[in-house]
């Protein structure tokens, strides 16, 4: 997991400020808070999961490594920021 984690980071840091929009964010909490956020496009309005498992989050932070917004675009969000950071 640990070695999944760097891949991550690394691709993130290199790569990922030339393949993604500038606004483009998935923020994950302590608590299973994930949310999905693309602030360039408003057809797309603030999405989030609870309950998200590390696991699941780093397996979504890994599509975007490589690019593949869809593949996060497409899973079962919820709309708005979630329970916690609606009044934030």
């Amino acid at each position: 997991m640990r070695r999944a984690m760097k891949r991550c980071r690394v691709a993130m840091l290199e790569y990922l400020p030339q393949l993604l929009p500038r606004f483009l964010a998935l923020r994950a909490t302590a608590s299973g808070l994930l949310v999905w956020e693309n602030g360039e496009d408003e057809t797309h309005p603030p999405r989030h999961m609870t309950g998200v498992s590390r696991a699941r989050v780093l397996a979504l932070w890994l599509l975007l490594a490589d690019g593949d917004v869809a593949a996060v675009d497409a899973k079962p969000w919820l709309p708005g920021y979630g329970p916690f950071l609606q009044g934030a």
